[in-house]
């Protein structure tokens, strides 16, 4: 007997192409943006906006002082927060994941009903 085969999609982590083409992603370093797909694959649903993530689970990626500062570089930029939880010894870090954070767009003249604008830019912050 034949398998059937899935018609659901392999697990994967969506970018904004719009956060992708923005000034702010630009500037980022390759470790910050890699450290910021490792976060957002950690999310178990799209609106999902806090993720727990300790510095081992990134070990396998890159090494502990590039982590702190891509993440440093992240936050800097907006795209992330940092908390952390925990008792004396045992804290862990959990991550607030926003890709309105940074400065994608911003509108400067807008007529109602009008369909294009010249300057499209929209400020998400």
């Amino acid at each position: 007997m034949e398998r059937k085969k899935s018609k659901h999609l392999p697990p994967f982590t969506p970018t904004p192409n719009d956060l992708i083409d923005s000034e702010a992603y630009k500037k980022l370093s390759n470790a910050a943006r890699v450290a910021y797909l490792l976060l957002c694959r950690q999310k178990k649903r799209f609106d999902q906006v806090e993720v727990k993530f300790p510095y081992s689970q990134a070990a396998t990626y890159m090494d502990r002082h590039t982590w702190s500062k891509a993440i440093k570089d992240l936050i800097s930029v907006g795209l992330v927060t940092r908390k952390q939880e925990g008792g004396l010894y045992r804290r862990i870090n959990i991550y607030g994941i926003s890709i309105w954070g940074a400065k994608i767009h911003t509108v400067e003249k807008a007529v109602f009903g009008q369909t294009s604008v010249n300057n499209h830019t929209v400020d998400f912050l």
